[in-house]
């Protein structure tokens, strides 16, 4: 459904935070996922196709950044975000020498998995705890 696609967009951004740019990305869009899961629950489909949904968010957000410096190379802004999502997209698409998955994909999406399936609410609070998809990369 199209709701996948606003947390996919949302968990994107996440990794390119100041917090995911400081070796905790996947924490960052697990953050994000858990707390849209909690409130607008994913079929098992969806999420299945989170890490490729992010992937293409970052893949368009590199390209559109790229097109539109092209276009005007004196505004520098538009670079703002072309290192850290290159290094996110890489890295979530498990670049890591082992061929398109590898370890690190598996790694992530069990990442996911965890941030959807272990939600702990505390009744006083009603806000999801976090502590455990808090990990470094």
């Amino acid at each position: 459904s199209w709701r996948v696609l606003d947390v996919a967009v949302a968990m994107a951004y996440a990794l390119i935070t100041s917090y995911g740019r400081g070796k905790r990305s996947i924490s960052a869009a697990c953050a994000v996922l858990r707390g849209f899961h909690h409130k607008y629950p994913l079929t098992s489909e969806e999420r299945n196709h989170l890490r490729l949904l992010v992937a293409c968010r970052l893949v368009l957000s590199v390209t559109l950044g790229n097109y539109s410096y092209k276009q005007n190379p004196e505004n520098e802004y538009l670079l703002l975000h072309s290192k850290p999502a290159w290094e996110a997209l890489h890295f979530i698409w498990g670049m890591d020498g082992k061929g398109a998955g590898g370890n690190t994909a598996e790694v992530i999406e069990s990442a996911f998995r965890v941030a959807c399936d272990n939600i702990n609410v505390p009744a006083e609070s009603n806000i999801p705890e976090f502590a455990d998809i808090s990990f470094p990369d």
